[in-house]
């Protein structure tokens, strides 16, 4: 997983995740309620990964962890640049 600023540009972006399958974008980490509530909702091709990290590219601390569980989700990268190029040209 590359460190630092990610893109989120589903057009340019690389593999920022070890869990990300070639053909996915990865959404973001997320918390399960989130997931289930709105993700879900939205997303026909999401997958939920199991260890979401930081901006360092390290797991996040294992209080926050058990806290909001946080989750790296990923989508396939054709649905995203549908929804992206729909926010850009209507």
């Amino acid at each position: 997983m590359a460190a630092g600023k990610i893109d989120f540009n589903p057009s340019t972006q690389r593999k920022v995740h070890e869990e990300q399958a070639e053909r996915e974008f990865f959404l973001g980490n997320f918390e399960p309620p989130f997931i289930e509530r709105v993700l879900k909702e939205k997303w026909k091709t999401l997958r939920v990964g199991k260890t979401a990290y930081d901006e360092h590219a390290a797991p996040y601390p294992r209080v926050m962890q058990q806290s909001l569980r946080p989750l790296p989700v990923f989508i396939e990268r054709n649905e995203a640049l549908v929804d992206h190029y729909k926010l850009l040209h209507g």
